[in-house]
């Protein structure tokens, strides 16, 4: 019988209970999870369903109205919009950690809620990376090839140039003008588009604007800045890549408008405790989920997300 967290070993427990053991539990230091917050959508799907969920999207017209109007022995022009159906997954997650009766009557504290405190930070971690997942199946990818000059716009959902530039103002700019003139994506709110990006990406934006953001307020959680129509949010995850481009030095980076990934729960994230085995000496804590996520238009026919992304 083998077990996650035990009395007998210093590091799986045993810390728990020493002569001058401090009045405060330290916890390790999380990283900044905020893809899951910009779902779209949540649709509670409930027991008793298929692990598939499928939504209905609409298209354009087919043939658009003649501007130049229609003259009164005219017939009406007819013609048709297309539907669109796509399909997500749902799909278990969860993690758990054992531990001995030995160990929760030992310890100084309840062995439960220091792993439950874990086991949270491990799920929102976990569930962001799946979110995040959903975002990199976008198909407009942004490559910064030359400061200032070139950014290499692909709308297959792969980037043909290398990066060459870290992402800044001008990068955004025309990123933005793409989103607005030719994807004619609706802002995520009233307050225009959202971006994630990791801290390396910020740090090109802060160098180019930092006289401008030094008096901004930022209501949404993470945000760090606005500028161009773009609200920005700090991403530490490692749900997106640092090590892309030109000498593996340049980050990642996502701006998006509104309608970006569908979330669909049959049974909300929760902390599950073990039914206790061996007669009571074996206990144990997990967090469980079943829900999936999927990207909401991806190229059929419209976008509404572009990574800033290397071959």
């Amino acid at each position: 019988m083998a077990f996650g967290q035990v009395w007998a070993t210093d590091s799986l427990g045993g810390y728990f209970n020493t002569p001058e053991l401090s009045a405060k539990l330290r916890h390790a230091a999380q990283p900044l999870s905020r893809f899951r917050q910009f779902c779209s959508f949540r649709k509670e799907y409930g027991k008793g369903r298929d692990e598939l969920f499928i939504f209905d999207k609409v298209g354009n017209v087919a043939t658009a109205a003649v501007t130049t109007g229609i003259d009164e022995d005219d017939v009406m022009p007819e013609t048709e919009v297309t539907i669109y159906q796509a399909t997500g997954t749902l799909t278990e997650y969860g993690n758990a950690i054992p531990h001995s009766f030995k160990l929760e009557a030992f310890s100084k504290w309840n062995p439960k809620n220091p792993i439950q405190k874990a086991l949270r930070d491990d799920m929102v971690k976990t569930i962001d990376k799946v979110v995040e997942a959903q975002f990199d199946a976008c198909k407009i990818r942004a490559v910064y090839v030359t400061d200032t000059a070139t950014v290499t716009i692909t709308t297959n959902g792969t980037a043909t140039a290398i990066n060459s530039v870290l992402f800044d103002d001008y990068c955004l700019k025309e990123i933005v003008d793409y989103l607005e003139g030719t994807m004619f994506a609706k802002p995520y709110n009233s307050d225009g588009y959202m971006s994630i990006a990791p801290v390396k990406a910020l740090r090109g934006l802060h160098d180019h604007l930092q006289a401008i953001w030094q008096y901004t307020k930022y209501p949404v959680n993470g945000e760090v800045g606005k500028y161009y129509n773009t609200r920005f949010v700090k991403e530490t995850n490692d749900a997106m890549s640092v090590t892309m481009g030109n000498g593996s030095v340049f980050p990642e980076a996502y701006i998006f408008g509104d309608e970006t990934v569908i979330e669909a729960v049959s049974v909300p994230e929760e902390i599950r405790m073990k039914i206790p085995t061996d007669y009571g000496r074996s206990k144990g804590v997990a967090w469980y989920f079943i829900g999936g996520f999927k990207i909401i238009w991806s190229g059929d026919p419209s976008n509404t997300i572009v990574k800033v992304d290397s071959a």
